[in-house]
């Protein structure tokens, strides 16, 4: 059988130092600032460094705000992460070293009245990555999905000895980028990127390692023509931002969830497909491998166990929700992937 997978402000212009051309695949320090203020509606500036020193100026009030604060602008105060500058005036010019001068800088009344605020995030090309930890061959996301409904899920691992926070996703299907909007809700969590042809809403954890996602619009019916590409910026406590990226399609990274066993007599048990997986079972059917233990056990194997090959196993493939079960088995432990796309298996489910 074959079957087809869906495979703002009015603010001065900020001067950017040491902006160069970004290598193929690897966005400038305008385009990073383009999507952080499209969805954030916020003063962000991000400054692309290249170790040197240099400044950047910020602006408090726009024209507009000048017109109805006349004589302020002799007493605004500024302040960066809440300590003061002793500078005065509707301008700051921000010193960049290296790659120090990040940061919340905040414009004040003397009297402490907060008028503006931009945040400073450095962005540096072709840097090390080091708030994420690899898993090989430059791997730093793991992705997976349960069904084809359009919804899945992006993981990671931190360095232990390095910090940083997600700041922005961005998540889309390959599309004209002259189509692509974004938005963000009043909380900040939420963030929704649309375009004609896809809308993909991302959320972050509670603990920050892990986003869940949903394709508004995807038909689990349809071919895959263009793969989603998940962009995850992070922002180390020196407000250097880190871009992490992984790009596939669902049918990639599908993973069904456990299966349901059954025993129908003393040497056949049935297998039930997982509740989460897409109907009809026809068109989307699963491949099952079947793991037969001579002891008793309390868990199935983990991937890279090797307990299979230790304890002398059986393991063997089937179609069939039908399962043979040999004479002496001590335990069984049965997975499934999807048997069009030939992803990765699920988990194991344990029968004893």
């Amino acid at each position: 059988m074959v079957r087809h997978h869906v495979a703002d402000t009015e603010a001065e212009e900020p001067v950017y130092l040491h902006l160069k051309e970004a290598s193929t695949g690897v966005d400038s320090a305008d385009v990073i600032r383009a999507r952080f203020q499209e969805q954030h509606r916020a003063e962000i500036l991000v400054v692309e460094v290249d170790g040197g020193t240099g400044a950047v100026p910020v602006t408090c009030l726009n024209q507009t705000e000048l017109i109805h604060r006349t004589g302020v602008t002799a007493n605004i105060i500024w302040r960066k992460d809440e300590a003061e500058l002793g500078e005065k005036g509707n301008s700051y010019r921000i010193g960049l070293e290296e790659s120090l001068g990040g940061g919340n800088y905040t414009c004040h009344l003397e009297d402490g009245s907060l008028l503006n605020y931009t945040t400073v995030l450095l962005f540096r090309a072709g840097q090390t990555k080091r708030i994420l930890k690899s898993t090989g061959l430059d791997e730093y996301l793991q992705c997976a999905a349960e069904n084809y409904n359009g919804g899945f899920h992006c993981s990671w691992t931190k360095d232990t000895f390095r910090d940083g926070h997600v700041v922005h996703v961005n998540a889309q299907r390959h599309n004209n980028d002259d189509d692509y909007q974004c938005s963000t809700d009043s909380s900040g969590h939420y963030r929704s990127c649309a375009s004609e042809r896809s809308q993909i809403t991302c959320s972050v954890n509670a603990t920050g390692s892990q986003i869940s996602c949903m394709e508004e619009q995807h038909c689990p019916y349809s071919e895959e023509t263009r793969p989603i590409e998940v962009t995850i910026y992070f922002r180390s406590d020196y407000y250097l931002v880190e871009i992490y990226s992984k790009e596939f399609f669902l049918s990639e990274i599908v993973k069904p969830g456990k299966l349901g066993i059954s025993k129908i007599n003393e040497t056949t048990i049935s297998l039930s497909y997982p509740r989460s997986w897409n109907t009809p079972h026809s068109y989307f059917p699963l491949a099952f491998q079947i793991v037969q233990f001579r002891k008793t056990r309390t868990r199935c194997p983990k991937p890279s166990d090797n307990s299979m090959a230790k304890e002398n196993a059986d393991a063997l493939l089937s179609d069939s929700c039908l399962i043979e079960v040999e004479p002496k088995t001590g335990s069984l432990c049965v997975r499934a992937r999807d048997s069009v796309s030939n992803s990765d298996w699920g988990e194991f489910s344990l029968y004893k």
